[in-house]
């Protein structure tokens, strides 16, 4: 990246002939970047006011946002589309499987040169800035970043070894997890402990939750499912919301290979992980156990924020592994039980394991943002974005993010208004425990490789998992039946990503 003086100096030059406007990629109304996210409508209008105090700062910078995509995957293939033919946001939402396919492409910006830069961007720029403005974090600024959230931007591409060094290629935004959230009421009138770990016992992969044989440890979830299902024999104890989600942690609480970024990509078809699933899969039969693709694509936080009564019969579920930034779908129906938010099970409850989602930001590189000047502007959004304690605050208050910097958990509005407010019925306390609960697991998130290809992983595993616990595991062919489904996912992995090998 050319020094910042450079490029102010051949901005001045741009912009003293309007003939001069094309070349550097300028219009008469400045620079114009674009903003991709799919976000709900709340959080659509945080980002409307987010771009409006930006342009306040930099009012020769314009930033249009494109709201069109409705989930992740479908703005990953709105902008894989794009990208094909060199056009594109400049800054959009993301996740690591994303980058890693825009990085194989040379479409997406490395961000180390921003992040450390001592430049200054003096006042009365082209971008319109009244007051000087350093280019890079401080110092204070970079540490400010929850740990986890920051390496993510580099440990995702290049290993869990990976320094920044390697090339930083992303910046968290919000964030969110995964937690439990239960029917506390109902735990503590039955004297049901709320579990830790899924079973008792040390036969997958040395690991099960707690040593020795005991299977009827009351905090084994395996314990309590049996404990539910005897006091409502109509109910699912246990419903989870993402079946990728759920293999892929299995994977790593319990050691078992899942991917890899280099060499042999698809690892998950281990013997370890199989003895999971196989465990699981009895659990579905014993009807303890539903998860959103065995409900028919039904979110289990429906059945888990409904009440059964006699009038209605309500299929139940007392146990709801979701994400803490989809904490409002957990809300029980009508204040109808009061809720209780945990972190999920695990194999090991002294070294936890739970996944980290919500979005990053990366920087796209394409002829419709190629300029130095571009990029600058999309880097100077991207970092308001990311230290803004009022964008941060409000995005976790709407929606139960985590935010990204840990200032903002100083903040005394934030404390006062949200975190630890009185709430005026129980129900509206589900976000701020889910935000609490993602903020105190944050020592447990792990990343997996991401990889051109490590998307198709993620969408096979989705159907594999809901496959196998639909299988009968008295079934003779159950083990057979088993192999075939981890074969398949893989020949389907290898066939859609051959590059990627």
């Amino acid at each position: 990246m050319k020094k910042i003086l450079a490029i102010v100096l051949s901005l001045l030059l741009c912009v003293s002939a309007v003939v001069a406007f094309a070349s550097c990629d300028l219009t008469e109304d400045g620079i114009i970047i674009t903003f991709a996210a799919n976000a709900g409508k709340n959080l659509q209008e945080i980002i409307t006011d987010a771009i409006k105090d930006f342009e306040d700062i930099y009012p020769g910078i314009t930033v249009k946002p494109d709201f069109t995509a409705s989930n992740y995957d479908a703005l990953f293939d709105a902008n894989k589309k794009a990208l094909s033919t060199n056009k594109g946001p400049s800054v959009t939402y993301c996740y690591p499987d994303h980058v890693s396919n825009y990085m194989k492409n040379g479409k997406v910006l490395q961000l180390n040169d921003y992040i450390d830069s001592t430049e200054i961007i003096p006042a009365g720029s082209v971008y319109g800035n009244k007051e000087d403005i350093l280019v890079g974090y401080t110092a204070e600024q970079k540490a400010d970043f929850i740990s986890a959230f920051w390496a993510e931007g580099y440990k995702s591409y290049f290993g869990s070894n990976a320094t920044e060094a390697d090339g930083v290629y992303s910046i968290a935004f919000a964030k969110s997890s995964e937690a439990m959230f239960y029917k506390a009421d109902f735990f503590e009138e039955n004297d049901i402990q709320v579990p830790t770990h899924w079973w008792c016992t040390e036969t997958t992969n040395g690991k099960g939750g707690c040593t020795g044989p005991n299977t009827n440890c009351p905090t084994s979830v395996e314990t309590v499912c049996a404990q539910i299902k005897a006091l409502d024999s109509n109910c699912y104890p246990l419903g989870y919301d993402s079946d990728a989600n759920f293999f892929i942690t299995l994977c790593e609480q319990f050691g078992a290979p899942y991917t890899s970024s280099s060499g042999n990509h698809y690892l998950f078809d281990n013997d370890i992980i199989k003895d999971v699933v196989a465990h699981m899969a009895q659990w579905f039969k014993n009807g303890w156990l539903r998860t959103y693709e065995t409900l028919e694509k039904k979110y289990t936080s429906n059945l888990f924020s409904l009440i059964d009564t006699a009038e209605n019969n309500q299929t139940n579920i007392y146990m709801s592994i979701g994400s803490t930034g989809g904490a409002s779908y957990q809300k029980p129906s009508g204040d109808a039980f009061i809720p209780g938010v945990t972190g999920i099970p695990q194999a090991d409850p002294d070294n936890g394991k739970v996944i980290m989602q919500g979005p990053s930001i990366t920087i796209l590189n394409h002829k419709k943002n190629r300029s130095e000047e571009q990029h600058m502007a999309s880097w100077l959004w991207v970092k308001f974005l990311t230290t803004n304690i009022r964008v941060q605050s409000r995005f976790s208050m709407t929606n139960g993010y985590a935010p990204v910097l840990k200032s903002v958990q100083e903040d005394p509005i934030y404390v006062d208004t949200f975190l630890e407010a009185e709430y005026e019925t129980v129900a509206d306390t589900v976000i701020a425990k889910a935000v609490k609960q993602a903020l105190l697991q944050s020592d447990w998130y792990y990343t997996s490789p991401a990889f051109n290809g490590s998307s198709e992983a993620r969408s096979q595993v989705t159907t594999l998992m809901a496959g196998c616990l639909a299988l009968d595991p008295s079934s003779a062919t159950f083990r057979a039946d088993l192999n075939a489904k981890f074969a398949q996912a893989i020949a389907i992995c290898e066939q859609k990503a051959p590059s990627s090998k």
